[in-house]
């Protein structure tokens, strides 16, 4: 695994981090495994064992806020009790394909995921995601945040939002973040932190009238 900080533009930008992992060789998966603890058990899914691992991953540090990037070969992620137990993250997760589509089992319902659509994931919660490639930038929001700002938020957990204006809008500005990289200053980020958190909450509105 090889893994960087890429040099900030400016002494008061945001911190980003970048890790590659070969394509060849087991220790490249487990490294990627441990890299994910904090939010999910990783393993490579049956129906691809002998698959050749390779990973790329690009992480934005801002306020309440953490975006990322990843390219990924066939992967499966879980969260379980056990998880929790270990390792308490209790943070919202945003996940968007930007090709192919990944199948995910939340609350005991297995939806399939296209590109496009937008699916949160509550880590207090038990989750599986399986898909045979991943081109995803998710997004990991403090709970404490978006609480105030979305009442339903406990049953947010599995939501999909369909691939229309509202999540076109926030994956926009998800892939703007990436674009900025280590070029946006911490002043800016926090003012862009609100914004994205602003359209969670839009994309959430759906939850109160269920």
């Amino acid at each position: 695994m090889n893994e960087t900080m890429p040099a900030k533009a400016r002494p008061d930008s945001i911190e980003c981090y970048a890790a590659e992992f070969e394509a060849e060789g087991p220790l490249d998966a487990s490294a990627y495994a441990k890299l994910l603890l904090p939010a999910f058990d990783f393993e490579r899914p049956a129906f691809a064992p002998d698959q050749p691992f390779a990973a790329s991953t690009e992480v934005f540090l801002m306020p309440d806020i953490t975006v990322s990037w990843a390219k990924i070969t066939a992967s499966r992620f879980t969260r379980t009790m056990r998880t929790f137990a270990a390792r308490g993250t209790d943070q919202i997760l945003v996940v968007c394909y930007r090709s192919g589509y990944f199948d995910m089992t939340a609350g005991g319902q297995t939806k399939r995921v296209e590109t496009g659509e937008l699916a949160f994931i509550d880590l207090s919660q038990e989750t599986t995601i399986e898909t045979p490639r991943v081109d995803t930038i998710s997004l990991a929001i403090s709970r404490r945040k978006l609480e105030a700002m979305v009442p339903l938020l406990d049953t947010a957990h599995g939501f999909v939002r369909p691939n229309d204006a509202l999540a076109g809008l926030l994956r926009a500005l998800m892939e703007g973040i990436v674009a900025s990289g280590p070029d946006m200053p911490v002043v800016d980020a926090r003012g862009i932190s609100g914004a994205v958190l602003h359209l969670v909450a839009a994309c959430l509105e759906p939850l109160s009238r269920q």
